[in-house]
């Protein structure tokens, strides 16, 4: 059940894929993908815009944002496509009038959106946001890495205390 929507889930969040590294990178090549930079989704015509990871590969060949992480956000339950969200940041000082052209804030198009589109963009925001405020690991301050697909962060500071940093959803 979304606690935002108040209707049954349209994505199977797939735990049992996040740990198999190969499997993400071989769902990522067919998944529809989400492109959030510095907080801005890719959006257009009141709807999200997916892109494929050839599409993304493209975008990120531009040099127009930073190399990014790849979140894996579920399968969807319907057809079973994955979705994952491409999370970036502009290249350079950007003005907010380019950030605009093709991206909109969650709360500018939120209620716009489909209810699986609005869990997708719900989800990818609060991974990008929660990734983006906890680089560091809270018990020893060491940085930390990306695993699980973006579910959790891990410290590898030191070996033997391999600390994880989970995310919550």
């Amino acid at each position: 059940m979304s606690a935002i929507q108040q209707h049954p889930s349209c994505i199977d969040r797939a735990g049992e894929l996040r740990t198999n590294q190969s499997t993400l990178d071989g769902l990522w090549l067919k998944a529809k993908i989400l492109h959030i930079a510095d907080g801005r989704i890719a959006a257009g015509n009141e709807k999200l815009t997916l892109a494929s990871a050839t599409e993304i590969s493209t975008v990120a060949a531009s040099g127009k944002f930073t190399g990014g992480c790849r979140y894996f956000l579920g399968l969807d339950l319907a057809d079973r496509s994955p979705y994952f969200v491409w999370d970036t940041q502009w290249v350079g000082d950007v003005a907010d009038e380019v950030k605009a052209e093709g991206f909109t804030t969650l709360r500018e198009i939120g209620a716009q959106l489909s209810p699986i589109e609005s869990e997708l963009a719900l989800h990818a925001t609060a991974l990008s946001n929660w990734h983006l405020a906890h680089p560091r690991c809270p018990r020893c301050g060491g940085a930390t890495r990306v695993d699980l697909g973006g579910a959790a962060r891990y410290c590898d500071i030191d070996q033997s205390q391999h600390h994880p940093v989970s995310y919550t959803h």
